[in-house]
């Protein structure tokens, strides 16, 4: 009776926090949560029956718990493998940036939207002013409109920016740079 509205409060949540985007945990989980469905309806049929093994029985909780302990591996992932390493104290008021504004598409440095755009070895970190530039009015490689929004000077001050380049290049990871 709760399948339907957990299934809604997952779509809910995956629209929030990743636009929908299908990276490899979420479709993991979706995969999951339809094999453990299967999973368990198997188990309630083949439970009714009088005749059935208490071997049966056995294989099939035990598929459901692994297949319960990988759902909550796969949900670890979306939840923890954004965990950013520690920093020195100056470089607090960009990681709380980073976090607050960022981490949600760039985990760990990466581009949960391209991936093979990530942030750590992006072009736009060659310099403070290409940054600010990118920050205030943000286009993918082609010139075209991508996911990611503008922060004007009223979302991201010029020192809020500024705070937030020095932790992505210091704090985050070293970044991949031409000419470095």
């Amino acid at each position: 009776m709760l399948l339907f509205p957990t299934v809604a409060a997952g779509i809910i949540d995956w629209q929030y926090y990743y636009s929908g985007a299908w990276i490899n945990p979420i479709r993991m989980k979706i995969g999951l949560a339809i094999l453990l469905l299967i999973l368990l309806s198997i188990t309630l049929i083949t439970g009714r029956r009088s005749t059935v093994r208490p071997f049966s029985m056995a294989l099939l909780f035990t598929l459901c718990l692994v297949n319960g302990i990988s759902l909550g591996y796969f949900g670890g992932q979306l939840v923890y493998e954004g965990r950013l390493p520690a920093v020195r104290d100056e470089l607090l008021p960009g990681r709380r940036i980073f976090i607050n504004h960022c981490s949600g598409c760039h985990a760990n440095g990466g581009n949960i939207f391209y991936p093979n755009l990530p942030l750590r070895s992006a072009p736009q970190l060659e310099s403070y002013e290409t940054f600010i530039e990118f920050v205030r009015n943000p286009r993918l490689p082609d010139g075209s409109k991508g996911p990611m929004p503008a922060f004007t000077t009223s979302r991201l001050t010029d020192q809020q920016a500024r705070e937030l380049y020095n932790y992505i290049l210091v704090g985050l990871a070293k970044p991949i740079r031409s000419g470095n």
